[in-house]
């Protein structure tokens, strides 16, 4: 089946495990055990110091010159790395710019170390066996291992459908630990820590905002950003027709033909429908740009058996569920460019989470009695998604507004007079937005609810967050939803043997996002306000000074109704999710019903969830 998007034949990038034994010789205590010929993680060892490091480091050239070291362009970066762990010790990941994941064998400290770059672009996991520590940026290649045990973990199978994941080291299964983003593992003898090393301002800390005169700082961080990605390789670039992937193909163009590197290749998909189709808008940017321009209709993309069935194909030999429902789409975009020679496909995504004014700013105005500026808001808000006023006036006032502010005034006041009714109440709304058809098995139930009840204790003695808005950021950066699309990525970009870059997501970015002001993000009365002018003023034909958010939910959930019902055969009623006693396949056959015959765009997202969930764990049988 020739273009099919869910066998992508081009040579896969090799996965590696790294065998950490501590009961061998010193010097013999880290063996990388996998890791094919084309692609294997550098390594270095020097003075009872090894390394292993996959990853690219942004900043090697001056970390060599802080260093003393002499730089070699087609050195590998593993020597630079080791002598800044000599020079610095723990705190070298301070110094480290880029994406990585990485090992480090002190031998004369008796450390293990294991460290994940800032924000998680690069995966890493570990497991304990008999035979010691195994660490790989491949989930599947630790399950796969004879030492490593396979069972799936119930409990955070039916957190994954809850869109709930109290503990971000857990994995969907019970022998595997996930590293968290911007973490640190050190394990000395028989002392294991755990702990952050980056992270934004914390809520609370005066934050130093940015002013009017700083905004230049964005747009010379932004061509650093994109000149250290662009340095990885010839490059392919996802471009919609939205603000995010036009800011970052106008750059990359700037940039490529100042520097003499070949133009990104546009990769575009034509979504069909009035609402969804920018067709036009990709190819007047594309050829304003110059870029050369890949452009497939969705339904070519997407692959002959339509949308879900292939998607569920894709997610069966994944090693976690796919994140992206479109990713046969994009997976036969990203193999013409990686065809084309691109070794690097640049996205925009990130900007929804970063350019944007979050909605929980309401509460932060309507608590310090700024009404003139939430007014201000809710037009930004109007003049930017394609939403019914009426609807984001709800959403804004009260969901992200009152509601907020009385439940975290409340929480104050129960959390000094009564914890004991605040913790009993706020469990029983966690229990009550359980759905009927999820966790029949009473002992899965129980575990839930335990677990539950953990989470809530754990937050009931941390500080409420001083600023709504602020905390909302934070939140979003350690979401699990951004946990699950980075491991995504990384995987999508394994498979095609290319890097897969998001500039907006790149911690040097987010830290001055973070400190940018919302009258700023929102100049000019929209979302976006800082891209927005730049890329308005390069495509004055467009519109872009107007433009609103263009949704695909209602696409995506007509393709649910029309082929989820087959799926639902296919998968033979969930099967191996009702097996494991996870979820309750004659409720979830009525949820199916019922949503399509309401054609229910919210039924028809829960339902993508548990056939997702189901074909990937059925994969790991």
């Amino acid at each position: 089946m020739a273009g099919h998007p869910g066998s992508v034949k081009r040579a896969n990038r090799p996965v590696w495990v790294v065998q950490y034994t501590p009961d061998r010789d010193p010097s013999d205590r880290l063996r990388l055990r996998a890791g094919g010929p084309e692609h294997r993680p550098w390594t270095h060892s020097e003075r009872g110091l090894e390394v292993v490091f996959d990853g690219l480091l942004y900043n090697r050239k001056e970390l060599s010159r802080r260093l003393s070291l002499e730089f070699d362009e087609d050195e590998d970066p593993a020597r630079c790395v080791l002598s800044s762990y000599a020079r610095w010790g723990a705190d070298f990941v301070h110094k480290l710019e880029g994406v990585y994941a990485l090992v480090i064998n002190d031998t004369e400290s008796g450390q293990l170390l294991l460290a994940r770059d800032r924000v998680g672009v690069y995966p890493l996991f570990y497991s304990g066996t008999p035979g010691g520590l195994l660490v790989s940026t491949s989930i599947q290649s630790l399950a796969d291992h004879p030492g490593v045990s396979r069972s799936l973990n119930r409990a955070a199978l039916a957190g994954y459908l809850l869109c709930s994941c109290p503990n971000r080291e857990e994995t969907l299964f019970t022998g595997i630990k996930r590293l968290p983003a911007g973490h640190l593992r050190i394990e000395t003898g028989n002392r294991i820590q755990v702990r952050r090393y980056w992270r934004p301002p914390a809520p609370g800390v005066d934050c130093d905002w940015l002013g009017e005169d700083d905004i230049g700082e964005f747009d010379s961080l932004l061509d650093r950003v994109l000149q250290d990605q662009l340095a990885a390789g010839p490059a392919g670039l996802f471009l919609s027709g939205g603000l995010d992937s036009v800011s970052i193909a106008a750059v990359a163009a700037h940039l490529t033909r100042a520097s003499g590197l070949p133009a990104p290749l546009a990769l575009s998909l034509g979504f069909p429908g009035p609402v969804c189709d920018e067709e036009n808008t990709q190819r007047r940017v594309a050829g304003v740009l110059r870029n050369p321009l890949e452009f497939v209709p969705f339904g070519e993309a997407a692959g002959p058996r339509g949308l879900i069935h292939e998607a569920l194909e894709v997610s069966k030999s994944w090693p976690l569920p796919i994140e992206n429902p479109w990713t046969p789409a994009y997976l036969c975009l990203g193999r013409r460019a990686a065809e084309a020679g691109r070794q690097t496909i640049l996205t925009g995504r990130g900007g929804d989470e970063w350019l944007t004014v979050g909605p929980r700013y309401a509460a932060t105005l309507i608590e310090n009695l700024r009404f003139p500026e939430l007014f201000q808001f809710i037009g930004s808000q109007y003049r930017s998604y394609r939403l019914p006023l009426p609807a984001l006036v709800r959403n804004l006032v009260w969901i992200n507004g009152l509601r907020p502010i009385f439940s975290a005034a409340v929480s104050r006041g129960l959390k000094s007079w009564a914890p004991a009714a605040l913790h009993r109440h706020r469990l029983a709304q966690r229990m009550g937005r359980q759905p009927d058809w999820l966790a029949p098995d009473p002992a899965l139930r129980t575990q839930l609810r335990e677990r539950a009840d953990r989470h809530i204790a754990d937050n009931l003695v941390r500080s409420a967050p001083a600023d709504h808005y602020l905390c909302l950021m934070l939140e979003s950066l350690d979401s699990y939803f951004v946990t699950k699309e980075l491991e995504d990525t990384y995987e999508f970009g394994r498979r095609l043997d290319v890097h897969v870059l998001e500039p907006y997501w790149d911690s040097r970015l987010l830290e001055l996002l973070y400190r940018t002001p919302p009258k700023i993000l929102n100049r000019g009365g929209r979302s976006k306000g800082l891209v927005r002018e730049s890329v308005a003023r390069r495509f004055p034909d467009l519109g872009f000074e107007k433009q609103r958010k263009v949704l695909a939910a209602d696409f995506f959930a007509s393709n649910i109704w029309e082929q989820a019902p087959a799926a639902w055969r296919d998968s033979k009623a969930a099967k191996t999710l009702a097996e494991l006693g996870v979820i309750d396949s004659a409720r979830v056959e009525a949820l199916l019903e019922e949503t399509v015959r309401k054609r229910s765009v919210r039924g028809a997202g829960v339902l993508w969830e548990i056939l997702n969930l189901n074909a990937w764990a059925s994969g790991q049988s």
